[in-house]
């Protein structure tokens, strides 16, 4: 996995774990399903712009 710190325009709909490597930040992401979600954001922090949309029964973890 490489290390990111900015996601745009995402849509999430797989099981997927997300390294920082600089504070976090998320711009208009989307799940769909119900898929685990982890960003690791490296003891920075993350940040959601814009809209988050996530359905029930979907998993959110960020590891701060």
């Amino acid at each position: 996995m490489r290390s990111i710190n900015s996601i745009q325009n995402i849509n999430y709909s797989a099981n997927t774990t997300i390294n920082s490597c600089a504070e976090l930040k998320l711009t208009n992401i989307s799940i769909s399903g119900t898929p685990s979600i982890t960003f690791n954001a490296n003891g920075l922090g993350a940040t959601i712009i814009g809209s988050f949309e996530m359905p029930l029964g979907a998993t959110l973890t960020i590891n701060p």
